[in-house]
């Protein structure tokens, strides 16, 4: 998909008997409704998941946007979550600080 995120109309988009929550219909060819099917037992709860992750890995969404979204107990739930479906959480930030926590830890050793 490319360009700007389509807003679902009032035929695709209606509220949710949760407050708070929209249920959003999506229309698939059916060859790809059997494909994921065939994978995914709960084609609707793949779909959400798939939709989710990807959010999270583009930083659309937050880690408690999606303990909310899927119905987690905790941010342990998030990071399997994540992990299942191969978000990386590490960041640029923590790839450095080991970095240069090894090469304290390797200097030191040398002396």
């Amino acid at each position: 998909m490319s360009g700007a995120a389509a807003k679902p109309t009032k035929d695709q988009a209606k509220e949710h008997p949760i407050d708070g929550l929209m249920t959003i219909a999506i229309s698939l060819p059916q060859d790809v409704v059997e494909d994921l099917g065939s994978k995914w037992e709960d084609l609707s709860r793949g779909v959400l998941e798939a939709a989710l992750a990807e959010g999270y890995r583009q930083d659309l969404l937050s880690a408690e946007q999606l303990r909310r979204s899927l119905g987690l107990e905790s941010r342990f739930e998030v990071d399997a979550f994540l992990k299942r479906h191969k978000v990386s959480t590490t960041t640029i930030e923590d790839l450095d600080a080991d970095r240069e926590t090894l090469r304290r830890a390797l200097g030191e050793r040398t002396r």
